[in-house]
């Protein structure tokens, strides 16, 4: 589901483009509300760096006052510097990702 999620902006910008119409993506990472309070048994802890959804507004109005919006807002930083390394080399963020959790 979230491949399709990326997807749709992905194309509705192609098709709105022509049109003079902008279409950013948001790729927040771990928010911090309260979706996870609801789920059964223990509380859901969200691992790694967490954002308020105050930053991830933030960064969203900052993308939406630009004449020429990003195509992907990255409300984290150090979110960018992964995507680069796992466009470079395919796997190696995973397996971080991986060892990070004990897998």
């Amino acid at each position: 589901s979230k491949g399709a999620v990326h997807a749709y902006p992905q194309a509705l910008r192609t098709e709105a483009a022509p049109l003079g119409v902008h279409v950013s993506e948001c790729l927040p990472i771990s928010v911090r509300t309260n979706f996870f309070d609801s789920v059964r048994g223990a509380k859901y802890e969200p691992g790694g760096i967490v954002q308020t959804p105050e930053q991830v507004a933030a960064a969203i109005i900052r993308a939406a006052k630009q004449k020429n919006p990003p195509a992907e807002i990255l409300p984290y930083p150090l979110v960018r510097i992964a995507f680069v390394i796992d466009a470079l080399l395919p796997g190696l963020l995973q397996g971080i990702l991986a060892r990070r959790q004990g897998h």
